[in-house]
């Protein structure tokens, strides 16, 4: 099942006791010559900023059953159709 987000004025009020650095981190550390700027580190834990491709390997990795799903169902809706037709039907 898709679910969808709303975004809203109250969606960052759980977020109100943080007013700096980022909002995901991740303990790994950045690649071989790569410095990151002081905003991308959160002051209390020493973490970094989550990067756009972690972020998404993330979303890829529990979310792939979820985006498998919707065209599992179709096909499942679909087969009866299908078996139809090879038997000749709907002509």
């Amino acid at each position: 099942m898709l679910k969808t987000v709303y975004w809203d004025a109250g969606t960052a009020r759980p977020l109100r006791s943080r007013t700096r650095g980022p909002v995901f981190v991740t303990p790994r550390r950045p690649g071989p010559g790569k410095v990151l700027a002081p905003r991308d580190v959160y002051p209390d834990t020493g973490l970094a900023r989550l990067s756009y491709g972690q972020a998404r390997a993330l979303l890829d990795q529990h979310t792939a059953d979820e985006r498998r799903r919707p065209r599992d169902i179709l096909l499942a809706q679909l087969e009866p159709v299908r078996a139809q037709l090879l038997q000749g039907g709907f002509m």
